[in-house]
């Protein structure tokens, strides 16, 4: 029996000012989610197909590790991860911030 994995290195959209680092949330009804992408070449992939959050605008796709990422989303107030699928597949997996976290704690490291 074989395991299947999936690579994971946590990528943020974020615009960095002179004080200031604003990464992408989302507002909902049971909390503010931070939208984490697989890698920065999905992040990429969405930024391309919606035209949001464009260079010319300040953002970069920024690959964190587990301690930035839970830096990021304390300092946002978020409770929540939202994680797109690949991008053209659609769909959205929510995850409990602290949850996430202590996934990619326990991950192998590749």
């Amino acid at each position: 029996m074989t395991e299947d994995y999936v690579h994971i290195r946590p990528t943020i959209l974020c615009r960095m000012g002179r004080d200031t680092v604003e990464a992408v949330t989302v507002e909902g009804e049971d909390g503010r989610a931070m939208v984490v992408f697989r890698s920065e070449e999905e992040a990429e992939k969405f930024r391309s197909y919606t035209g949001l959050y464009p260079e010319a605008e300040g953002f970069r796709a920024v690959s964190v590790d587990h301690e930035q990422l839970a830096a990021f989303l304390e300092a946002h107030s978020c409770t929540l991860v939202g994680m797109p699928e690949p991008w053209g597949e659609g769909g959205v997996d929510r995850f409990e911030a602290d949850v996430f976290i202590g996934m990619l704690e326990e991950s192998p490291r590749s």
